[in-house]
């Protein structure tokens, strides 16, 4: 199987999303939903997850 430059794009913006998806977690386990740490890491999810659905469409 040969692994082109977009799926290596697709995998590595999987990776940062459910990393995101993790710290974001964390942040509103620990410092609350409303928190500007929480909101903060929220922003960033939502910049790669836009990104990955535009990679898809």
């Amino acid at each position: 199987m040969i692994i082109t430059t977009t799926d290596q794009k697709e995998y590595e913006l999987l990776k940062k999303i459910e990393f995101l998806r993790k710290e974001m977690i964390n942040a509103g386990t620990h410092h609350g939903l409303t928190s500007q740490e929480t909101i903060n890491v929220s922003q960033k999810l939502d910049i790669y997850i836009k990104s990955y659905l535009f990679m898809k469409n």
